[in-house]
């Protein structure tokens, strides 16, 4: 009667015979073997050494077979009482011997002295502090995310809520150049939605966008009530000459919510802020879009349409602002960049083709909530299946979103098929140098080197030639068996480097190369709660800044592509924020926006009146390329985004002479 291989059998079948080489390629005879010894993997190795084929395993009656358990444990680790074992190689026995006691030496664990705390029961009657309870092992990263929260629990929400304001010296408050302006909340909570509001700014879309926005009616509707606020904010980021700005008036119109608990992920809330936002900018544009009857199909800012493939998106509209993506690479390392993550979130299983997600119609702004998967970013690998490690989720200058498009599915299709077909070979690949390379948790290869080495530099044949040639064939046939599995090794990994460069590529053609995003806007979180742990990259004219508290300094592009803040606690980028790739024109359109003249000549009265209170040295190295006003302005109230202005305007509320 044939037994079935119980999957444990079937890996120590697949470890044996990848290990021993020319010594068993049959997994046949390995199993026959491994049965004979009761499932114990090392004195199978022995016996498959000294020329066992397990023949006599056969010869048996079928009812002995079927009392034969398909898998046995190995035995249990020697006591403490157990005489430690020695290696004779002094005697006169047959080379095969030697090597299956130096590979029985390297696998198993011998009882050797014991260097360490003694394991007896501690005596209470000499503890000069109460023992420690025995647990369970920590990892170094589980401590350090202990650590994390127990200093972000440490300070309580009251103490986080109730964080002082700190002013910023008037004379430090001064816009160096065209450096971007900071916004700051007055309260601490809201730090994650000022970053919000001061990053869709940096959204080339989204500026020129409130740029032109007018109110069209004489009655205003509360949805342009609030966008006249974010054209108020957005206005002063462009023309102020201060380097700081109260965000707290356009937080409360979109009734931002605070983050007051450190349970709360601020991605989560971030999302919520960005939903309302982007909803009410839609809603607005586009029903000036519908006013103005200008033909053509109707302009999409944030909402793109998707769906199945088998919906019709006449019939079945379904609209998103943004996509979430499941952050957590799997055993190899793999899905952890944006586009590996998007195609494996996207994909339908190749025999249910009509249940792959696509877009029907793409919008200008395309943002990115990154999920961590905590079940799986814990233990993101860096090789094949060998130490675990950490790894930073990786994300593209610009991405193309043309294989995702319902326009392209069968082209798209087509190369999704050849891509699992690579990844297929890749998986065989990873597997077979895992067999090659580690056992039951033990570095096979390790063993072997410390059996070589003992062969090479520690046997002694005593003065025996025979003995010596047989150390030496010994050492031989061991180098062989190294040489060999090393040689397979190296050719897997040249393997898997050419298909994982032919995988990358396989969508870089032109024909999927036509709807192109670039990166405007990065929101990173360090894992820990409070306002201080929160910042955000954008980019401006070709460069870099990172935006921390009420502080913007430039970087370099790597630091944004490479930042590795909040890596061991399951932290990072929360957010990203693309948009399509802008034309030349709309490019030079950006350098002089049509921004409202009746808050840009308020902005410029409020710059001139800022000049007017700092040091005359210092103002007249201020470059205000936007003063004086184009006409005089009168000011009933202080106006309200300009941290300084409530206080300074008081001063004086009469209109400037301009004359």
């Amino acid at each position: 009667m044939t037994q079935i291989s119980s999957p444990e059998e079937q890996e120590s079948v697949d470890f044996l015979t990848a290990m021993m080489g020319d010594a068993v390629s049959d997994p046949a005879v390995a199993r026959r073997v491994l049965r004979k010894c009761d499932g114990d993997v090392q004195k199978a190795a022995t016996a498959i050494l000294e020329g066992d084929r397990g023949e006599e395993i056969d010869q048996g009656s079928a009812s002995q077979d079927r009392m034969m358990p398909l898998y046995s444990p190995p035995p249990s680790r020697p006591g403490n009482n157990s005489p430690a074992r020695v290696i004779d190689l002094t005697g006169e026995d047959d080379h095969a011997a030697d090597i299956s006691r130096a590979l029985k030496a390297s696998l198993e664990t011998q009882s050797a002295p014991q260097f360490g705390p003694s394991e007896r029961a501690s005596d209470p009657n000499w503890a000069v502090v109460p023992a420690s309870t025995v647990g369970p092992s920590i990892s170094h990263d589980d401590q350090a995310m202990d650590r994390a929260i127990q200093e972000s629990l440490q300070g309580s929400y009251n103490d986080f809520a109730d964080e002082a304001y700190e002013e910023t010296p008037i004379e430090d408050r001064v816009r160096q150049g065209n450096r971007p302006i900071a916004l700051r909340p007055t309260q601490a909570t809201l730090t994650h939605a000022a970053l919000l509001i001061q990053g869709l700014f940096f959204v080339p879309q989204v500026r020129l966008g409130m740029a032109r926005f007018r109110p069209t009616d004489m009655i205003w509707s509360k949805e342009e009530d609030s966008l006249w606020v974010l054209a108020e904010i957005y206005t002063n980021m462009e023309v102020a000459i201060i380097a700081e700005l109260s965000a707290d008036v356009v937080l409360e119109t979109f009734k931002a919510q605070e983050w007051n608990n450190p349970a709360d992920h601020p991605g989560n809330l971030t999302h919520e802020l960005y939903k309302k936002v982007t909803a009410l900018v839609e809603e607005v544009f586009f029903k000036q879009f519908v006013d103005s009857g200008i033909p053509g199909p109707r302009p999409r800012l944030f909402h793109f349409l998707h769906g199945k493939n088998d919906d019709d998106p006449e019939k079945h509209p379904d609209e998103a602002e943004l996509v979430t993506v499941t952050v957590g690479g799997n055993a190899a390392g793999e899905n952890n960049d944006l586009m590996s993550c998007l195609s494996a979130q996207l994909s339908a299983p190749l025999n249910l083709p009509e249940r792959q997600e696509y877009i029907f119609e793409p919008s200008d702004v395309v943002a990115f909530e990154l999920v961590s998967n905590s079940s799986r970013t814990s233990s993101q690998s860096t090789s094949f299946g060998g130490i675990s490690e950490r790894k930073a989720f990786r994300y593209p200058k610009h991405i193309y979103l043309d294989r995702f498009l319902h326009v392209n599915l069968e082209f798209s299709n087509a190369k999704r098929v050849e891509q699992r077909e690579m990844n297929a070979e890749l998986d065989k690949l990873f597997i077979r140098r895992k067999s090659l390379t580690s056992f039951d948790n033990k570095d096979t290869l390790k063993d072997l080197r410390a059996s070589l080495y003992y062969y090479e530099n520690v046997a002694d044949a005593k003065g025996d030639p025979v003995r010596q040639a047989d150390i030496e064939r010994t050492g031989d046939k061991l180098k062989k068996i190294m040489t060999g599995i090393e040689r397979e090794i190296e050719e897997i990994d040249n393997r898997v480097t050419k298909l994982k460069n032919a995988s990358a590529a396989l969508f870089d053609t032109p024909d999927l190369q036509m709807l192109r995003y670039d990166l405007r806007v990065v929101f990173i979180h360090d894992g820990i709660f409070g306002r201080k742990h929160l910042y955000s990259y954008v980019e401006d004219k070709g460069k870099w800044w990172k935006t921390f508290g009420n502080t913007v300094t430039e970087v370099s592009e790597d630091t944004v592509f490479t930042d590795p803040t909040g890596l061991h606690l399951g932290a990072g980028p929360y957010l990203l924020i693309y948009s399509k790739a802008m034309s030349a024109e709309h490019v030079a359109e950006l350098e002089r926006l049509p921004w409202p003249e009746k808050i840009k000549d308020s902005v410029k009265h409020n710059n001139m009146q800022f000049l007017s209170q700092i040091n005359p040295e210092v103002a007249r190295k201020v470059h205000d390329f936007n003063s004086p006003p184009t006409s005089p302005v009168v000011l009933s109230t202080p106006f309200q985004h300009t941290a300084e202005s409530s206080d300074l305007l008081k001063q004086n509320q009469e209109p400037m002479d301009t004359s």
